[in-house]
């Protein structure tokens, strides 16, 4: 497995370990990348890196992103760079069916790097269904000095649902996982209510602003 194979290389896992991508129906020489911005240019005290969802297009996909990205704009101006994992990345079905590996190592990059580029920077890390797995797995594999400046995590509609992030405190991670969701309890079935976490007043996308606001206040 070329995945399995990336991070032995680099003494992520042990190289006698294998890794298999979670179950679905249970619980359980560097690149360059692009970067998006939120506003302006260069390093900002706040970078968010965002992972989209399955089949989803651009750099922060049509749903969750775009919505999560302007509230933080509007509530902290100036502040935040926004990053969006494309290199690497697909975001398709064969991702899915790895557990979000692909992924959560394009992740794993774009953190990295970021956090040489702008070591001062706080790092906020976001995803959307599939893009919640690269979340879990990129935070999991990432070295501990990269690790040390993230501030905090928010995933939406999350398969991995309620499972810890080695190396990573759980408190923060904020999971929004609506009820009737099947993704968040491991299922490959998508309903409409997959798509529900922009509807609401306020909704999970504009309370996870809130939530992403008051963690870059407090570490400050």
């Amino acid at each position: 497995m070329e995945n399995l194979r990336i991070l032995q290389s680099e003494g992520r896992i042990p190289a006698n370990d294998t890794l298999e991508p979670p179950t679905l129906s249970t619980r359980g020489a560097k690149e360059q990348f692009d970067v998006r911005q939120l506003s302006g240019s260069g390093c900002k005290p706040y970078t968010l890196i965002y992972a989209r969802g399955t089949f989803e297009p651009g750099a922060f996909g049509i749903s969750v992103g775009p919505q999560l990205t302007h509230g933080i704009s509007l509530k902290m101006p100036g502040q935040w760079k926004g990053v969006g994992v494309e290199k690497g990345y697909d975001a398709d079905l064969a991702g899915n069916a790895c557990g979000g590996i692909p992924g959560g190592i394009a992740l794993m990059r774009y953190l990295e790097a970021e956090v040489q580029k702008c070591p001062q920077t706080k790092i906020m890390v976001a995803g959307y269904s599939q893009g919640a797995m690269a979340v879990h797995n990129g935070l999991a594999y990432s070295r501990p000095e990269a690790k040390a400046n993230v501030i905090g995590a928010v995933v939406y509609g999350d398969p991995m649902k309620g499972a810890r992030i080695i190396g990573f405190p759980s408190e923060k991670l904020q999971t929004y996982c609506a009820a009737d969701d099947p993704v968040c309890e491991g299922y490959a079935a998508i309903t409409l209510t997959h798509f529900s976490y922009l509807v609401g007043s306020p909704s999970d996308v504009q309370r996870g602003v809130d939530w992403i606001v008051a963690a870059a206040k407090e570490a400050k």
